[in-house]
Formats: structure tokens, C-alpha cells, sequence
């Protein structure tokens, strides 16, 4: 996302067409939805990137929440007063969730060579007073990145609107939803998007509600409804209308949904999500999960995976029995098949990151996991068209 894609706010000039000489109740053309809606997300987000992108370009853009994402913020710990003292923290205070920085080098590296490496964006619910700690903290860790979504919240607590104190901090549907819309506009037709959240929140939920809008399987009153059942209120439901005012669907650039398990939620929690998206929403106990998942992806080669398995156990303190525990509780999940994990453990016996006896032996179904589609057979309805958010969700 360009820095002009922060909204100005609408003129105050009183000539301007659709302005109050219409009187209150003149019919909102298109374009002044449009306008009052860049100028009331001012009141939610603050969007800054540099990222431009040539014709035709078909690359990756990995998209990634913060905490309990990229940060280990332990949300739920923390309490009303903790959260709030999250803006407080010095970026060498933070720390990062295990093999994070490492997955995020290895995915900007993974791009074709002689071309434009993948994009990297994070939006979070932190407050943009913290930005200049929280890219710190990116650039300590080695992170490339292209732009940082961050939410205005102290503007909206003051004036009393919308949300109030940590609960608006914990709001994110209607935020992440127009920060999502906001890139999607300055997306390439082509491009191929990759959205990484956890479960403290309601991320799988946010991102299949971005998925079917962007491939236009969810739109007008349908979209209302979703947004409705989701909490979003009459007000915030107008503006991300706004926001698509314009707006031409169709492209279904979301390729994978990964969503980090933090051990706040029961697991079947996203089962609905799992089943609903046939494989597109893949929850990962730790980020080697996740970089296993990208793995059978295609989207990270074995020299990346063995990168991040080092830096993960590294960061985590593990062992190479946790190691182990983790690549087959992958596979068991069907995060990733057979002949991967096959792969995997040729490979990284080599770098001596598994004990030398070990040895993998398939699983006795072993077409069972041989796709790692994470479809089954669900008896999932997926006719085209279909919205991949769960339908008790809509």
C-alpha cells in the first residue's frame, strides 16, 4: 500500500458536489460514499508503505497480523491495564514469536531470481503511536518489510466513538476489514496473497470475509448481513461499503490462509473455518508449521525450511525431539503430506537437525495425507460461488 493510500479527509468547501447546498436528505452519490468513507477510516487506521508494482506482476504478498502473530504479546494474559501498556514497551523489550523473522527473510528471498522479491506487509491493532517501536523492532530482527498498518485508536477513545479503551483495541473486524479492502485496491490483478493471523481474535474469521469480497462471491446486502452477524455496527458497515465503492472483484487472490494457534481457544474453534474454506484456512501450532505448510506450498525451497527450522529452535529453546513432535504433528493434521515429510526428513537428517536413528516410516493410510489438501472429504458444499466463510457466519 502507497502512503497516498491513507485518505485525506473530504473537502470543507461547501460547493463541493454532493456537499450540504443538496440538502440532508439528497441521495449520496458513489463517489461521496467514497469520499466520506477514506476520511472516517482516518479514524481507524494509519497506512504507510513505499511498495509500487510493475505491470503484471504475479508474486506473493504475505500479509501478517502482529501479536500473537509476528509479536508474542500474550493478549490474554495481560489484562484491560496490560494491554494498554503494550504502547509502553521498548522495541528490545519485545520479543518475537519463535522462527518469525527467519520464515519472513526466507519468503522476501523465495522470489524467482532476477525479479521482485514478495511482498511483506503487517497490519495490527497496535496504535500508531507505536510504529516507530514496532518497525524498530523489525529492523533489529532482520525483517524486510513494505509497509505497516497500525490503528488510530487514541483518536476514537478520545472522542468517544466507536469503540472506547481496550475494547476498541480488541474491535478489529471492521478495522483489519478496511485495511484489507485498502490493499486490495492497490493490489496487481495477479497477485497472489498470503494472510497469517492467530486465534486470539477473530482473524480466520476477518480473512474469509476478505476472501469471498475479493473474489466476489460476497458482496451488497449479503456483505451486510455477514458484517451484521460479526458485530459490525450501522456506522462502520457504511464506511467499509465506502471503501468498495468502485471496487471491481473477481481477481480471488487469496491463496492461503495460516492461523497460529496460541492455545487461548480450543482447537475445534476453527474447525468451521477448515471445513468451510476446504483446505484454504490451515491452523499451525508454531510458525515451523507454518513454514512446513508454505513448504508444501511451493512457496519456500528445503534450503529456506532448514534456515527457519534452525532459527525457530534457536528462538524456542527446543530440542530435536520438538522438532520431530512438530513436523508429525503437521503431517497428522495435514498441513503437509507424505512425500514432503519424506522430503523434509532426508533433508534434515543431512543438516543434523534430527537424531541419526530416526527414521520416517508413512502413515498406513498414507493417501490419507499424501495431498495435504486439508479437504477431505468434508461433504463441504463447493459449487462456485459459494461463500468460503462458514454459513452459520453469514
Amino acid at each position: 500500500m502507497s502512503e497516498s493510500t491513507r485518505a485525506p479527509r473530504p473537502p470543507e468547501d461547501p460547493s463541493t458536489p454532493g456537499a450540504s447546498e443538496e440538502g440532508p436528505s439528497a441521495p449520496k452519490r458513489a463517489s461521496d460514499r467514497l469520499r466520506k468513507s477514506r476520511a472516517e477510516t482516518t479514524d481507524w487506521l494509519e497506512a504507510r508503505g513505499t511498495r509500487s508494482f510493475p505491470d503484471g506482476w504475479t508474486g506473493d504478498v504475505h500479509i501478517w497480523d502482529i501479536d500473537e502473530t509476528y509479536l508474542a504479546t500474550d493478549l490474554e494474559g495481560r489484562g484491560k491495564l496490560g494491554i494498554l501498556s503494550i504502547a509502553f514497551e521498548k522495541a528490545h523489550q519485545k520479543q518475537h514469536v519463535p522462527g518469525a523473522p527467519a520464515l519472513l527473510r526466507a519468503l522476501h528471498d523465495s522470489g524467482p531470481p532476477g525479479e521482485e522479491s514478495p511482498a511483506i506487509y503487517f497490519v495490527s491493532a497496535s496504535p500508531r503511536q507505536m510504529r516507530e517501536v514496532l518497525e524498530e523492532k523489525l529492523r533489529q530482527d532482520g525483517v524486510p518489510f513494505d509497509g505497516v498498518t497500525l490503528k488510530r485508536a487514541w483518536r476514537s477513545i478520545r472522542r468517544g466513538r466507536i469503540f472506547g479503551a481496550a475494547a476498541h483495541y480488541r474491535r478489529q473486524v471492521p478495522y483489519k476489514l478496511a485495511a484489507l479492502f485498502l490493499h486490495a485496491r492497490d493490489l496487481p490483478e495477479g497477485a497472489r496473497v498470503v494472510l497469517v493471523g492467530d486465534d486470539s481474535e477473530q482473524d480466520a474469521l476477518i480473512y474469509t470475509l476478505f476472501a469471498d469480497v475479493d473474489a466476489g462471491r460476497l458482496a451488497g446486502a449479503a456483505l451486510d448481513r455477514a458484517l451484521a452477524q460479526a458485530e459490525v455496527n450501522a456506522e462502520e458497515r457504511q464506511v467499509l461499503h465506502g471503501l468498495l465503492d468502485g471496487y471491481v472483484p473477481g481477481a480471488d487472490r487469496v491463496d492461503r490462509i495460516l492461523i497460529r494457534l496460541t492455545g487461548n481457544r480450543p482447537p475445534e474453534a476453527l474447525a468451521p473455518f477448515e471445513r468451510s474454506t476446504v483446505g484454504l484456512v490451515c491452523g499451525v501450532a508454531d510458525l515451523l508449521q507454518a513454514a512446513l505448510r508454505l513448504f508444501a506450498d511451493d512457496r519456500l525451497n528445503l534450503e529456506a525450511l532448514v534456515r527457519v527450522a534452525r532459527s525457530w529452535l534457536e528462538d524456542a529453546g527446543g530440542s530435536d525431539l520438538d522438532l520431530l513432535t512438530s513436523i508429525l504433528d503437521a503431517e497428522r493434521r495435514r498441513l503437509v503430506g507424505a512425500p514432503r515429510v519424506a522430503e523434509v526428513f532426508e533433508r534434515f537428517l543431512e543438516a543434523k537437525l534430527l537424531p541419526g536413528s530416526v527414521r520416517y516410516a508413512p502413515p498406513e493410510d498414507e493417501g490419507a495425507v499424501a495431498g495435504a489438501d486439508g479437504a477431505g472429504d468434508s461433504g463441504t458444499d463447493t459449487s462456485p460461488g459459494r461463500p468460503l466463510t462458514p454459513p452459520e457466519l453469514l
